[in-house]
């Protein structure tokens, strides 16, 4: 049975009235609306606010920032940009990085690597560094050779004559 939260409050009101205890209200309310409709620990937490004198069952108006108002802004930034940065996201709007790729990825936007440098680096100097690079790795390899075969041959000789 589809029942509002609203109404089950307003029969856990009545049971308070009538004098019942919170279990108790548990198990009559599960017991016309089907159970797991009302635990007896959320019963015993609306009693308390029963005897504390609040009698509103309304839910109370949520505090807090308006999150359409990030979406909207965040949407501004990065359809001016494609490129901007969630640092720069962060820093203009004031609020946690965290935040910004939550509705970045509920927009549907995905993390990329930017290909497009700004400054002095070019693609060129990206292919100068790699060559040196990798000019690095095969001049160390070459030279780790060149020492093995050197021990080889050293401990091959020394071998060669203790036999003899």
């Amino acid at each position: 049975m589809d029942t509002s939260k609203e109404k089950i409050l307003h029969i856990l009101q009545f049971f308070f009235d009538k004098g019942e205890n919170a279990s108790q209200a548990a198990e009559n309310v599960n017991s016309v609306y089907g159970p797991d409709t009302v635990t007896a620990n959320h019963a015993q937490f609306w009693f308390r606010r029963f005897r504390s004198g609040n009698f509103d069952v309304k839910d109370a108006s949520l505090s807090g920032r308006p999150i359409v108002e990030n979406v909207d802004k965040i949407m501004e930034i990065v359809e001016s940009d494609r490129h901007v940065s969630t640092v720069s996201i962060v820093q203009e709007l004031n609020i946690a990085q965290k935040t910004v790729w939550n509705h970045l990825n509920k927009i549907g936007y995905k993390k990329k690597l930017d290909r497009t440098k700004r400054g002095p680096n070019t693609d060129s100097d990206h292919f100068l560094v790699m060559a040196k690079v990798r000019d690095k790795i095969i001049h160390r390899c070459k030279r780790k050779a060149t020492t093995r075969l050197k021990t080889w041959t050293s401990d091959k000789l020394r071998n060669e004559e203790r036999i003899q």
